[in-house]
C-alpha cells in the first residue's frame, strides 16, 4: 500500500509540473503598426504584462523581415519612463534591446499592463511594404535581478499602400481549359500591374 501511495503521488507532481513550467509570467509584446511611405521615424510601442511578479529589466532580440528597416532608437513610456534602455544593430539587421532600472532599487510592480517602450525605426527608403517583426532570445528579470518566466509576441510594419494580390483555383480534365481569377485588394489608387505566373509541376500553358 505505501509503495501504491508513493507512486501515485509521484504521477500526482508530474502531472503538476509542467503546468509551472509553461505558464508565463510575464509577457512583452510588440504592436501591429501601421505608417506612410518613407517615414523617417517609424514607432512600434512594445507592451509589458506582469500580472504576478515586479519587473527590473528585459532584453531580447528583434528583426524585421525582410530586413528593410533597422532601428535607430529607444523611448522608454509609462510605468518604465525612469529606465533606462540600450540597443545594438547587427550586420544582419536584426538589434538586441536592453531595458534596465538604473534609477532605484524598484522596479515596474506587478499588474501592469500598458507601454513600456517605444522602438523606433528608419523607413525613409521604403515606399511601400509589410514587415514582420519577430521577438526572440527573451530575458526579463525581476526587482531582485532573479529571472522570471516570460513570453514574447511579434508585432508588424506596415508601410505605405499595400497591395495583395491572390489567385483563384480551379479543376478541368485532359485538354480542357480552365479559369484562375486574380484577385487584388488595394488601399490606394492602382495604375497597373505586372505579374509572373508558373504551375508545379509544369503541364499546363
Amino acid at each position: 500500500m505505501s509503495v501504491l501511495k508513493n507512486s501515485l503521488n509521484y504521477i500526482l507532481v508530474l502531472g503538476i509540473l509542467p503546468v509551472s513550467l509553461y505558464s508565463q509570467d510575464v509577457s512583452v509584446l510588440l504592436s501591429d503598426v501601421t505608417v506612410d511611405g518613407y517615414t523617417e521615424d517609424i514607432v512600434v510601442p512594445v507592451t509589458l504584462i506582469n500580472p504576478g511578479h515586479s519587473v527590473g529589466g528585459f532584453q531580447f532580440d528583434v528583426i524585421a523581415d525582410p530586413a528593410m528597416v533597422e532601428m535607430t532608437g529607444l523611448t522608454p513610456m509609462g510605468g518604465g519612463s525612469d529606465f533606462s534602455a540600450d540597443y545594438t544593430v547587427f550586420s544582419d539587421g536584426s538589434a538586441r534591446v536592453v531595458f534596465y532600472n538604473s534609477g532605484g532599487p524598484d522596479g515596474i510592480p506587478m499588474g501592469n499592463d500598458g507601454i513600456v517602450l517605444n522602438l523606433h525605426f528608419d523607413g525613409t527608403t521604403v515606399l511601400s511594404a509589410v514587415l514582420d517583426l519577430y521577438i526572440y532570445d527573451l530575458i526579463v528579470s525581476d526587482d531582485d535581478g532573479q529571472i522570471v518566466s516570460s513570453e514574447g509576441g511579434n508585432g508588424s510594419v506596415t508601410i505605405g499602400h499595400v497591395i495583395y494580390m491572390s489567385a483563384t483555383s480551379d479543376t478541368g480534365d485532359v485538354l480542357e481549359t480552365v479559369d484562375l481569377e486574380i484577385n487584388m485588394t488595394n488601399s490606394g489608387i492602382v495604375g497597373g500591374l505586372q505579374f509572373d505566373i508558373f504551375d508545379t509541376p509544369n503541364y499546363v500553358d
